[in-house]
């Protein structure tokens, strides 16, 4: 599987950010300097998500469609505890 440098790049910048979220749009404004189009973010959002695991993207879940949890741990306690 070949992975574009430039994903592995936006994980780094979502990591440095120091955020637990992030909108949909600040990813694309991050993506979008690293020369990632609009059209490849939900495929950097799946990889970054199912396969590394560094974020948690549902956008088919109501509520989080447009929100990027970037500190899967702080995040996954959140919602527990919400819960």
């Amino acid at each position: 599987m070949h992975i574009p440098c430039t994903w592995l790049f936006f994980n780094i910048v979502m990591r440095s950010k120091d955020k637990q979220t992030m909108t949909i749009e600040e990813c694309k404004d991050i993506a979008g300097n690293l020369g990632i189009s609009d059209t490849d973010l939900p495929n950097v959002l799946w990889f970054l998500h199912y396969q590394v695991g560094s974020l948690l993207y549902y956008p088919m879940v109501k509520g989080f469609e447009d929100i990027v949890l970037c500190d899967v741990k702080v995040s996954c306690s959140t919602l527990i505890m919400s819960y």
